[in-house]
């Protein structure tokens, strides 16, 4: 399903939908439901602030940028603001734009992070590093149709 954001205030409307699809998916501890999503499109197609707003969302107080630079930043998720059956605790998101391997991974211990399943993943660029991904992986695309214009196109899996 395609939606499309005229402004953050839309943006943040379509995240809210997201973080309600994952706690839906998912009950506490269960290791076989969805915790890793990519999130693909062009530089300015909303990646970032989409994160920020599931970060917002679920509690996270601290001014979310994209990891860039450093690859990953880990935030704990506040129970209280997410809700008692929110199934995750900790939001890593990664920007995988300057990784050239996707051994690159191995020294942030991303296979441990992603079979904790009370680890929620959000990976910019996911193309980048597509060979330590699961085939199942959803990825959202995001794509800049003018200054004020995004579309944000689910997989089906997660059509609402």
């Amino acid at each position: 399903m395609i939606h499309t954001s005229h402004s953050l205030s839309d943006t943040k409307k379509i995240a809210e939908k997201f973080v309600h699809f994952i706690s839906d998916i998912k009950q506490v501890g269960e290791k076989s439901a969805q915790n890793v999503f990519g999130f693909s499109g062009d530089l300015g197609s909303g990646k970032t602030a989409f994160t920020q707003y599931v970060a917002s969302l679920v509690g996270i107080n601290d001014h979310v940028t994209s990891p860039t630079f450093v690859i990953q930043k880990r935030y704990p998720i506040d129970p209280f603001v997410a809700g008692e059956h929110f199934p995750f605790k900790t939001l890593i998101h990664i920007d995988a734009y300057r990784i050239e391997d996707a051994c690159e991974l191995v020294p942030l211990g991303f296979q441990e992070d992603i079979e904790n399943p009370t680890n929620l993943i959000l990976i910019e660029w996911p193309e980048r590093i597509i060979g330590a991904l699961s085939s199942t992986t959803p990825t959202i695309r995001f794509s800049f149709v003018s200054e004020h214009v995004r579309t944000i196109e689910f997989p089906a899996m997660m059509d609402a």
